[in-house]
């Protein structure tokens, strides 16, 4: 009598686990995995599917609650190219009701608990086959580019306009490649804006350490005409709130001009110190960071940053020994809020186009270049207080 309740309840977790994990699938979802065990759910799984974090989280909780009849107390754990970065704990039968309208905003809010300490829901998890995998999709992403320089009243504006594909995929856990070029369409600035000319493009390895530290490695062809080595770690406390982090690039000068390829040996050693806060009642981020540019001038910068839904609005404040600015960026979504969700091969446009305006234009001071990967911007979206 015994084993024959064992033999119908391992049963009963197999079906409950394969109906989850196959509807996850067919909404496009990637290393999908599903442990169910007495009155819990844990399920994990990676989006390329939704341009906005938040919004496949929300669908993989109305997913999951049409497949269950019963409360359970579900635990979702979100992936960044098959590493796991955060979990959220909510009560199925809670969510049920405030979709239909039975429970305030407040109360679901209040019940949901957060986390980034993923460890012990990943030894549920580790040995479960992950269902439909991510490595060597390929990803088509166009990008649009403007730069604009301010310059007079009789032609106040030089602006240039370009169209930059990106092809990026996953080969192993954490491990990506991704490259770009750019096609110019309209330029009023140097005359390299007139070319064809290779964009952000390098290899990336992604780490998730123990404390919940991660480690970013890259080396590749980065922005302002470097190419070279980055590095980036940062440890997060309070639940993702606060963060202590280190950058460290190492350098050279490269630019392809008219089929000609100009460089420098590697020469630049640039070392940063950052720390922040993110006050999640008001969506505010504070960052301040200390460290030496490109043109070796040390100084600080101050970022604030306020997020309103998927739009970003920031403002900051560099000083360096050889000049001060004061700066303003907007990040902004672009159409399509969703994608393909099956294929090798998906082409797709870019999820946001970003703009930075500088008071004064000044090339130097708090110059540095962009790998193409931060830390801080990829880890946002999947922290605890911003979903």
């Amino acid at each position: 009598m015994i084993s024959l309740s064992v033999s119908q309840y391992s049963q009963s977790r197999f079906d409950e686990e394969n109906k989850l994990t196959n509807a996850l699938v067919a909404e496009g979802f990637n290393n999908v995995a599903v442990f169910v065990e007495n009155r819990q759910v844990i399920i994990t799984y990676e989006n390329l599917v939704y341009r906005y974090e938040p919004d496949a989280l929300k669908e993989v909780l109305r997913i999951v609650c049409e497949n269950l009849e019963e409360d359970y107390k579900l635990v979702i754990v979100i992936q960044r190219r098959k590493i796991l970065i955060s979990a959220f704990i909510i009560s199925s039968e809670l969510y049920k009701s405030w979709l239909a309208g039975e429970t305030e905003k407040g109360i679901l809010r209040a019940s949901i608990k957060t986390t980034l300490n993923t460890d012990n829901y990943w030894k549920k998890l580790e040995n479960k086959q992950k269902i439909n995998n991510s490595d060597f999709i390929f990803e088509i992403v166009l990008h649009p580019q403007y730069n604009a320089n301010f310059v007079g009243f009789v032609d106040p504006v030089d602006s240039q306009v370009n169209i930059c594909p990106e092809l990026k995929t996953t080969l192993l856990p954490g491990f990506s490649l991704s490259g770009r070029v750019i096609f110019p369409i309209f330029n009023d600035l140097s005359s390299e804006g007139n070319y064809i000319r290779p964009g952000l493009s390098n290899i990336n390895q992604f780490i998730r350490l123990p404390f919940n530290t991660f480690l970013s490695a890259t080396p590749g062809y980065f922005s302002e005409h470097r190419y070279g080595f980055d590095a980036q770690i940062r440890k997060y406390f309070l639940n993702g709130n606060f963060f202590l982090g280190s950058k460290i690039g190492y350098t050279g000068y490269a630019s392809f001009f008219r089929g000609v390829l100009y460089y420098t040996y590697l020469d630049a050693f640039t070392p940063f110190l950052e720390t922040g806060y993110y006050y999640s009642r008001f969506d505010v981020q504070f960052k301040f960071t200390y460290g030496r540019s490109l043109y070796e001038d040390a100084g600080w910068r101050f970022d604030i940053k306020r997020y309103f839904g998927e739009v970003d609005i920031g403002f900051y404040y560099t000083q360096t020994e050889i000049d001060k600015n004061g700066r303003f960026n907007i990040r902004i979504p672009l159409f399509l809020s969703s994608y393909m969700k099956s294929g090798p091969l998906r082409i797709r446009p870019a999820g946001y186009l970003p703009w930075e305006y500088r008071a004064r234009a000044t090339r130097y001071g708090w110059t540095n270049y962009s790998a193409g990967i931060d830390i801080g911007s990829s880890m946002k979206k999947y922290l605890p207080g911003y979903i």
